[in-house]
């Protein structure tokens, strides 16, 4: 456009048409002419700068927001992934912590269990290690654990003494298999006849059997019976069994501390040994020893 008006201008100042302006320029000098197309053109081509240069500040602009634009959907797409692996985060989380419930409940029932367990082994451990030593020579009897003396009793007869007439010694080996707290009158029997079993229970009241072994009763698999004083000497005395004569605080200890299966044993061996047969009491001599003085020697 700038270039037609100087085209048209040129013409005009060379005189072959008129002035573009129209009539109202045409008297107008020249140079008047001259100068107001030039400060025109100079106008024209400052505006032509100017809108150049805003158009360029426009475009950078546009630019700057394009790439905001484009930020700000990238940052909308990062910002969708987040909240995406935030809810899948959420949702391993809350299965995670819903295992680690059942874990939690898994390790606490396993360790009850243990600990039940546990219980159990100390328990036969305590059974097993158990074991009451009869030490003849020292005429004590012990409850042993292990290698350990837990109590040790004095006993009356050692090796133990042999009521009723027996003469057989016991073994240097029993297990206890049968415990009493107050000796049963006669214990219970059972008999096989013809494929059918007979059942004949334990009686109830006062016996030779239950004045003889009295209160806190341990049966062996032989003769030996460890057991309280007696209520009836006599009656202890005609019962065919092997005593130690224990006192009534250790037949006590000696029941409270042993089990079914629990060992005795004999140290040293009862082999040794002879059994001990209770006899009268010897007679007193009729008469009394004379009493004999040494005679001074004379000088």
């Amino acid at each position: 456009m700038i270039r037609s008006l100087w085209e048209r201008w040129s013409t005009f100042f060379k005189g072959d048409v008129a002035a573009p302006g129209g009539a109202w320029l045409a008297p107008a000098p020249r140079g008047l002419a001259l100068f107001t197309a030039l400060v025109t053109l100079a106008g024209l081509v400052a505006a032509e700068e100017w809108l150049r240069a805003y158009a360029a500040q426009s475009s950078r602009a546009l630019a700057r927001v394009e790439e905001s634009r484009r930020q700000a959907l990238q940052s909308r797409s990062e910002l969708r992934s987040f909240a995406k692996l935030k809810s899948q985060g959420v949702e391993r989380f809350k299965k995670g912590l819903s295992s680690l419930t059942q874990s939690r409940r898994s390790l606490f029932e396993a360790g009850i269990e243990l600990q039940d367990q546990k219980r159990v082994l100390e328990k036969v451990w305590e059974i097993t290690s158990t074991y009451v030593s009869i030490d003849v020579p020292g005429r004590k009897v012990r409850l042993m654990r292990g290698d350990q003396a837990l109590q040790d009793f004095p006993i009356a007869y050692a090796p133990p003494a042999a009521f009723g007439g027996e003469k057989n010694a016991p073994p240097n080996l029993a297990r206890i298999v049968s415990k009493e707290r107050f000796a049963a009158p006669e214990r219970g029997q059972y008999v096989e006849t013809n494929g059918r079993l007979l059942w004949e229970p334990p009686q109830v009241g006062s016996s030779r059997r239950a004045n003889a072994l009295g209160a806190f009763v341990l049966f062996t698999n032989g003769p030996l019976i460890l057991h309280g004083p007696p209520r009836s000497r006599p009656d202890h005395e005609a019962f065919a069994h092997d005593c130690l004569g224990l006192s009534l605080y250790a037949a006590t200890k000696l029941f409270a501390g042993s089990y079914i299966g629990t060992r005795v044993v004999f140290d040293p061996p009862l082999s040794s040994f002879k059994p001990i047969l209770p006899a009268p009491a010897a007679k007193k001599a009729a008469r009394a020893p004379k009493k004999t003085f040494a005679r001074k020697k004379r000088r």
